[in-house]
């Protein structure tokens, strides 16, 4: 489900570039993004865990 969910911000990283649709480092970013944001909501303190993340 996650990976879907990542398809829309590649898609809208990809555009705002003008980078071809494919582009390998759009869809791991977007990935990234949803991964973190999952993880964030299940931690304890999820501020603190967004402050982890993003460093």
């Amino acid at each position: 489900m996650r990976l879907r969910q990542a398809d829309s911000p590649a898609t809208a990283i990809v555009g705002d570039l003008d980078l071809p649709r494919s582009t390998t480092a759009c869809r791991a970013i977007a990935r990234f993004v949803t991964e973190a944001h999952a993880m964030d909501l299940d931690a304890a303190d999820p501020d603190n865990a967004v402050a982890d993340v993003l460093g």
